[in-house]
């Protein structure tokens, strides 16, 4: 009997109020269409792309924490997803870091595809990371 091997499908969303300003990420993890994890996390202040970079790079953590080898990770930034999918070169030297510790986590992944999604596909992750800048002097 063959078995159909199941992906963790993540969406993840950066959001920054002002670009420079303060920063947050949303990550929407799920399997088998059940809800694994959410993550807002306010990320202190910078730009949108570090802080959707850094979304992914959390989420990335996360799929490895959870021993995850097949993993489909979906994104609103057209860029991140270029960049990542070697469309697309970065210079800035902020970014680069970020990239730096994301490709080291892909040698962990069996399978691991960037995707682009338009924003309104990326809700949860979008209100998620929105909601870490909102929140960010809660404690």
């Amino acid at each position: 009997m063959e078995t159909k091997e199941t992906k963790l499908l993540i969406h993840t969303d950066g959001a920054c109020s002002g670009n420079p300003g303060p920063m947050g990420a949303g990550v929407y993890i799920t399997k088998d269409e059940k809800v694994v994890d959410m993550i807002s996390e306010y990320l202190g202040k910078g730009t949108n792309n570090t802080a959707e970079l850094t979304a992914i790079d959390i989420a990335l953590e996360k799929a490895i924490f959870y021993n995850e080898k097949n993993v489909e990770l979906r994104a609103d930034s057209e860029w991140c997803v270029k960049v990542l999918n070697n469309q697309y070169r970065c210079k800035q030297k902020h970014l680069l870091a970020i990239l730096k510790k994301i490709k080291e986590k892909q040698p962990f992944f069996t399978s691991l595809k960037f995707i682009w999604i338009p924003r309104e596909k990326n809700e949860v992750a979008n209100e998620l990371a929105t909601a870490a800048v909102a929140n960010r002097f809660k404690k």
